[in-house]
């Protein structure tokens, strides 16, 4: 059980760590939201089924030759064997992308109207030998402990979201999971990041209001054609706007003395506790959800009884 347990940690995590939600089937004469009026569309839209953490590797340098080479698409996916970090690759750089990622704000309190932006949040990160665990009967009674981690990498340019994955200025990740004596096994997850000194940054420049519009209804690939605008626009990359959030939290306070915080929780600490609130609840539906696909083998350790999407780090 214990040697089971490994293996799925530092092989197969990180390949299935994203998964397909049930899907409902709406029969009617058009079954899809693609129309020539989608804002005004009440046709059934899935849009993306998927929730967790979508891995798939980029980057990598070879231990011993310093060699810095590229994952080939094909491979991407196939998350390598955590096991050859350090002895085969010195890192990998992996691209990280968090579905159902819902940023919401309620000036008015959750009982009112707020606005909900739904994100296809990515980040890059860095995997050595140093955040990887293995340990067999580290202590009495613990007959394993395996894990991962990896440090986060800030993406150079920024567009509405100025906090969140990609625009961490610091942090890493750590993922263990500990198998005891009685066959119970629990993980713990451990994020540390900087604290934000913005949520959004809502530039003052029409252009760049546009190219964000634009990025946010092409959910990210208007970024692809605009970029070298934005690189002309703001050469350093990180245009310097104001964020809404904190102004309305500086404004509500200071028209009310302080109460807007005190009796309202409208306050940066309230804000902050309900990100990590947010950000919890993201991990517990990716640990869910591997634990899923954990039960759903028999044989962890038998190559002929691992599924190919499995193997292969495709969603199911």
């Amino acid at each position: 059980y214990r040697d089971q347990l490994r293996e799925f940690v530092l092989q197969y995590f990180m390949r299935v760590s994203d998964f397909k939600r049930p899907e409902a089937y709406v029969p009617g004469e058009r079954t899809s939201g693609q129309t020539a009026l989608p804002l005004l569309s009440w046709c059934p839209d899935p849009g993306d089924p998927r929730a967790g953490f979508g891995y798939s590797q980029l980057y990598y340098k070879l231990a011993g030759s310093g060699v810095i080479g590229k994952f080939a698409p094909a491979e991407r996916r196939r998350i390598v064997d955590l096991r050859e970090i350090g002895p085969v690759y010195e890192w990998i750089v992996v691209e990280v992308r968090i579905f159902d990622f819902n940023l919401s704000f309620q000036p008015l309190g959750p009982n009112y109207p707020f606005v909900e932006l739904p994100l296809q949040e990515k980040t890059l990160v860095i995997l050595s030998r140093e955040f990887i665990s293995e340990a067999n009967d580290p202590e009495p009674g613990l007959l394993g402990k395996y894990g991962l981690g990896y440090a986060l990498l800030r993406d150079p340019t920024t567009g509405l979201l100025a906090y969140g994955p990609g625009q961490f200025d610091a942090g890493c990740q750590l993922i263990d999971f500990k198998v005891f004596g009685d066959g119970q096994i629990r993980t713990c997850l451990t994020f540390v990041v900087n604290r934000p000194e913005q949520i959004f940054n809502l530039s003052l420049n029409p252009i760049t209001w546009s190219i964000d519009l634009a990025d946010f209804m092409s959910l990210g690939l208007a970024s692809r054609f605009f970029a070298p605008l934005r690189q002309a626009v703001h050469p350093s990359g990180r245009p310097q706007g104001f964020d809404p959030v904190f102004t309305f939290i500086a404004i509500a306070n200071l028209l009310s003395g302080g109460r807007a915080a005190r009796d309202l929780c409208i306050s940066r600490g309230q804000l902050e506790k309900d990100m990590l609130v947010q950000h919890f609840q993201q991990h517990y539906t990716l640990i869910t959800g591997s634990l899923m696909t954990w039960r759903s083998v028999a044989n962890w350790l038998d190559p002929a009884k691992i599924p190919l999407w499995v193997a292969e780090g495709r969603s199911a």
